[in-house]
């Protein structure tokens, strides 16, 4: 295979992880917003009931700050810092053509997460929390919903995926 193939093989290869990208982002950020939809269009503020035993519950809550309430009201300070983040990710994927399948997702739902919390801060006023864990010992934790798990599982899976690269990988070489 000459160098121009293989440069053509590279170029779809790119536009896939690109499609990929964006069709997973639009798709868990359609998922959020329908989530916290469903949640706003059938409770009351506060109204809560119970999913699973002794386990999780879902309650309604509008926040107006940040994970636990931090920075409670400071709406254009977390969105102008969620918008820098979210365009420093994105930068990212696109200038280093980022082809490891791991590190596009742990991305890819680090962005979908932070841009639909985005969308409640900009369009509501605040972001809607549903998830309330029940069990020791998280029975106190922060109200959560399904952006902030996104967030979260992306930076845990990014992180894991670093720590193996940079540390067990280069180890081997």
């Amino acid at each position: 295979m000459n160098k121009n193939n293989i440069s053509f093989f590279n170029e779809i290869k790119k536009y896939k992880m690109m499609c990929f990208f964006a069709f997973l982002n639009v798709f868990l950020i359609l998922l959020d917003q329908f989530i916290k939809w469903v949640v706003e269009s059938n409770m009351n503020l506060h109204d809560s009931f119970i999913v699973v035993s002794d386990f999780l519950r879902i309650t309604y809550l509008q926040n107006y700050g940040a994970a636990f309430s931090i920075l409670s009201g400071q709406k254009i300070i977390l969105i102008i810092v969620t918008l820098l983040i979210i365009s420093f990710l994105i930068v990212f994927v696109i200038k280093k053509q980022i082809k490891d399948l791991f590190y596009l997702i742990s991305i890819t739902m680090i962005t979908s997460g932070g841009i639909g919390n985005l969308i409640d801060r900009i369009f509501r006023g605040y972001v809607v929390d549903y998830f309330d864990v029940t069990f020791w010992p998280f029975n106190d934790f922060a109200i959560f919903n399904f952006a902030d798990c996104l967030v979260v599982v992306g930076t845990i899976i990014f992180v894991i995926k670093f720590i193996i690269n940079e540390f067990v990988q280069n180890k081997n070489n």
